[in-house]
């Protein structure tokens, strides 16, 4: 989105389509010289990232790993158990040239796979 945001306001063709997080953005941006928008479109620019940009405090981090870890260990526990953590299908051994790995008997509906 961002991406497409600066594309679409700095008319600016970029060869190779990076990854900036918004720390590194302002380096990013310091690597051009021309100056292709004005400095009101520049700003707006910069409010509309500070307004989309979250501020998350510690309690809200703290309960988004808890629950990542939750579900990481249900996902694990469900593969170990033999059962497809995306649809809850039986997960069955597939095989193909390269060797052989586990898949959902669902497919094609689900395409869940994990190597053996």
């Amino acid at each position: 989105m961002l991406l497409t945001l600066f594309k679409q306001y700095m008319k600016v063709f970029v060869k190779d389509h990076i990854v900036i997080n918004r720390y590194s953005l302002n380096n990013a941006i310091l690597q051009y010289h021309d100056i292709v928008v004005s400095e009101e479109t520049f700003n707006w620019i910069v409010k509309t990232i500070h307004t989309n940009s979250t501020v998350v405090d510690k309690e809200e981090m703290r309960n988004h790993n808890e629950n990542v870890n939750a579900r990481k260990f249900r996902t694990q526990s469900y593969i170990k158990n033999g059962i497809c953590p995306e649809c809850g299908g039986k997960l069955i051994i597939r095989n193909r040239k390269f060797g052989s790995f586990y898949g959902c008997s669902n497919y094609p509906k689900c395409k869940f796979t994990i190597n053996k």
